[in-house]
């Protein structure tokens, strides 16, 4: 068994090994544990992924947990190793003290965890102990040593993060504010490793994944149907009219220069229809989602945390999408 092909088994499962390390007496590892394993969700393919899964579609609570412990059990049973949640206590698995004997996770100065390729709020799905030694590939160097601004000290806009700790009462007070529930919507500033805005102008973290401004396009299918005798929504195709302003729009896009390189779409017959009348160029990553058939706000947000395109177009439907586009203008 080596790290490699249990790397590539994890990636199988949309899973990914952040880091790993041997651990002694004091580390509290299962009896008999060699070598401990830290497992976090494999962006950007893990949401599309896990919006598949029975525990996502059944609608009962915890759907993340729940494909975990499904997940990382039935490997661990093949591995005769032991399975390790950060969930279900207490007590509580000391996920963070592991997480920084691996030397690929450090403490940043605010103190969340941050991860050398992961950025900021590295976060686990599950552990691996396993009953024999394997050899680790070496720690890259922490990235928080060559940060100059250390900017994630200062992003907090409710001036909860500090190096101090956390404070957990004035981050609760500041949601309660008009400000505050901006961020409700559009995460926390840290954990979106600061991107600069109008609104915060601050450089983002200099070791994240990007420094690059992203440019995300908000588009309603055209006009659909309703004479189409159909027996389901979904179905509902585009009527000539719709046609005409979808590759409308599509030479729009290429004339203004912003056709984009990844699309995520609802997977309704309307939305795919117009991506065709768009007429993209060729190898655009485009990716049918049935998540985003009739998704409200936060789906959306969900959705577009998985996207790696430097130009994003998101194709949905009405109410949501346009109602996802008036909260983030107006929080920008």
């Amino acid at each position: 068994m080596t790290y490699a092909r249990l790397q590539r088994e994890a990636r199988a499962r949309h899973l990914i090994i952040l880091g790993g390390f041997h651990p002694g007496p004091a580390d509290k590892a299962p009896e008999g544990c060699k070598t401990l394993l830290m497992l976090g969700p494999d962006e950007p393919a893990f949401w599309p992924a896990f919006c598949q899964t029975p525990e996502w579609r059944d609608g009962t609570p915890d759907p993340m947990d729940r494909w975990s412990k499904r997940v990382i059990d039935a490997w661990a049973t093949m591995l005769g190793a032991h399975p390790l949640y950060p969930f279900g206590g207490p007590p509580f698995k000391p996920f963070y003290a592991w997480a920084l004997r691996t030397g690929r996770i450090h403490a940043a100065p605010v103190n969340f965890l941050v991860h050398d390729t992961a950025g900021l709020f590295v976060s686990f799905r599950g552990a691996l102990g396993l009953p024999e030694r394997i050899d680790l590939p070496p720690s890259p160097p922490n990235p928080c040593m060559t940060c100059d601004t250390k900017p994630c000290t200062t992003a907090c806009r409710s001036g909860a993060l500090t190096p101090a700790g956390y404070d957990v009462p004035r981050c609760k007070d500041f949601l309660t504010t008009a400000a505050g529930s901006e961020n409700l919507l559009s995460g926390c500033t840290v954990r979106r490793n600061l991107v600069a805005s109008p609104r915060n102008p601050r450089t983002i973290c200099t070791n994240s994944k990007g420094t690059e401004m992203k440019r995300l396009i908000l588009m309603r299918h055209a006009k659909s149907d309703w004479s189409a005798g159909i027996s389901s929504d979904h179905d509902r195709p585009l009527n000539p009219r719709g046609r005409r302003a979808a590759a409308a729009l599509g030479d729009w896009l290429r004339d203004m220069d912003l056709a984009p390189d990844q699309v995520l779409s609802s997977s309704s017959v309307r939305t795919r229809e117009t991506i065709v009348r768009l007429d993209l160029a060729p190898g655009t990553d485009v990716q049918f989602d049935r998540s985003l058939y009739l998704a409200d706000q936060m789906t959306i947000l969900h959705a577009l945390r998985a996207a790696r395109g430097e130009t994003v177009l998101m194709l949905g439907h009405n109410p949501g999408i346009g109602v996802f586009a008036e909260t983030i203008v107006s929080a920008s």
